[in-house]
């Protein structure tokens, strides 16, 4: 007596998750702004605190969502090519509502911390200085995030000497603080 053909399949089931895991993985890091921040999983309830001074921001969980067809031939018939493409379209689509979702928490997290400069209008090389100044000193230097019109200005105009000099001067203060505030052990 021949056994009917079974469609449950946890292991493959699992199989597909991981792969799909893997995919989005190696998506999410080739993305210039995903990668600053590596996917890791984390499971809370309710809302989380981005940022407490000057501003209190908090922000429920966003769901991504994904709507697709799979077509039982493509398992049946193992086709690598209708399955790679599934597997495609999914991850970027879900890494696309990622994106949209990174920058967001991005601009209201450097907003509600005070750390964001209106540039309507201003000379980009002027609010260059402007954000040096509001920033904290880091020896390893800053990632700043401007939009493609701020870059256009930016590459247009070559700044001047003189704000060069002021840019140079801002941030050599800003070392000289952290290092007199920096704490030294000397060893004798």
């Amino acid at each position: 007596m021949a056994t009917k053909p079974s469609f449950v399949l946890p292991n493959y089931e699992y199989a597909i998750h991981d792969l799909q895991q893997v995919v989005m993985y190696a998506f999410h890091m080739q993305n210039q702004i995903l990668k600053l921040f590596p996917p890791t999983e984390v499971f809370h309830r309710g809302g989380y605190r981005l940022v407490s001074t000057p501003r209190v921001l908090e922000r429920d969980p966003e769901c991504h969502k994904v709507k697709f067809k799979l077509d039982p031939a493509m398992f049946c018939q193992t086709n690598v090519v209708e399955s790679t493409n599934v597997t495609f379209r999914l991850s970027s689509e879900l890494l696309n509502q990622l994106l949209v979702q990174t920058i967001g928490v991005m601009l209201d997290t450097a907003d509600a911390a005070g750390n964001t400069v209106n540039c309507k209008g201003r000379n980009a090389w002027e609010l260059y200085i402007e954000a040096l100044q509001r920033l904290e000193y880091r020896e390893e230097g800053y990632k700043c995030f401007a939009g493609s019109d701020v870059m256009e200005r930016m590459l247009a105009s070559p700044p001047t000497e003189e704000q060069l000099e002021r840019a140079k001067a801002v941030m050599r203060h800003k070392r000289e603080q952290y290092l007199s505030n920096k704490r030294s052990r000397r060893l004798h």
